[in-house]
This record gives C-alpha cells, structure tokens and sequence, in this order.
C-alpha cells in the first residue's frame, strides 16, 4: 500500500500566512506536509424534491436536484436514488 500525502488547510495558519506568504509555505514544507488546500469561498446554491416511499421491502427514497449556482469545476449530482431495510 502506498503513503498517503497529507496535506493542510491554509485556513489554520491563515495569519501567518497574511504577514510573511512566501515564509509560512517553506515552513509548512520543512514540518513534512506534501499539499495545501486553499479556501474555496464561492457562493453556491441548488433546488430540489425528494420522494420517500415506505414500500412494503422498505424506504424508497428518490431525489432531484438542480444546481443554479455553481463553479465550472464543481462535479454536480442531480439525481440520487436510495434504499434501506426495517429494523
């Protein structure tokens, strides 16, 4: 099994970050982390209906949804089907 990169949220040393960008990343380098993860703070929003069925093999559930505010690079689902058992 291979290593699995870790990787920081900029967020946490955001102060540091604000007084000296370029010192804080080749910190953040020396301590050991192979990645950062920015801050997206775009707005986005959706609309949706959802069905519940209690069918008599359990709860149906079925889910639209359209996103009307979105980034490009933004991966979308609009349709979710689903299903559990009783207990």
């Amino acid at each position: 099994m291979g290593k699995i990169p870790i990787a920081l949220q900029l967020y946490t040393v955001r102060d540091d970050l604000a007084e000296n960008p370029v010192q804080t990343i080749q910190k953040v380098s020396e301590i050991g982390y192979q990645g950062v993860e920015g801050a997206d703070s775009a707005i986005r929003a959706a609309a949706g209906v959802g069905l519940i069925w209690a069918s008599p093999f359990g709860p149906l559930r079925v889910n639209y949804a359209h996103p009307f505010m979105k980034e490009d690079y933004d991966e979308t689902q609009q349709f979710s089907f689903g299903f559990s058992s009783r207990f």
